[in-house]
C-alpha cells in the first residue's frame, strides 16, 4: 500500500512510516500542508494518513482537499467532539486520538 505521512510530529511520524514500512507499506512523507496537497494533486496515495495538532477550521483545512483524494486517516491529540464532527463531515473515514494504540492502528490499515 502506498501511503502518504504530514511531518505534523516529527518524531512520531518517524516512528509511524517505520512501522507501516516494516508491515510492507511504501511510506511517503511531506514537510508540510502545502507539500502534503501538492503530492497528493500529483500522485495517488491508497492511504493518507494525517497527523493534526490542531482544530479542524472549515474553509482553510487541508483534510477538505485530502479527503477527495483519497482515503484519510486523522490522528490527532485534540479530541472534541465537534472537531470530530467536522473532520467526518470534511470526508475523512477515520478519526482516532493520540497516544495511539499502534496494534490497533495497524489492523484499520490492513483492513482498508
Amino acid at each position: 500500500m502506498k501511503i502518504l505521512i504530514n511531518k505534523a510530529s516529527p518524531v512520531f511520524g518517524q516512528f509511524l512510516s517505520h512501522r507501516l514500512v516494516i508491515d510492507g507499506n511504501v511510506v511517503i512523507h511531506a514537510d508540510n500542508d502545502a507539500d502534503l496537497i501538492e503530492k497528493v494533486e500529483s500522485d495517488h496515495y491508497d492511504l493518507i494518513v494525517f497527523i493534526s495538532t490542531r482544530l479542524c477550521a472549515a474553509d482553510t483545512d487541508p483534510l477538505r482537499v485530502l479527503s477527495r483524494k483519497g482515503k484519510v486517516i486523522v490522528l490527532s491529540s485534540i479530541y472534541d467532539e465537534k472537531a470530530v464532527m467536522e473532520a467526518y463531515k470534511m470526508g475523512i473515514c477515520m478519526y482516532m486520538t493520540l497516544p495511539l494504540d499502534l496494534t490497533r492502528f495497524i489492523k484499520k490499515v490492513r483492513a482498508l
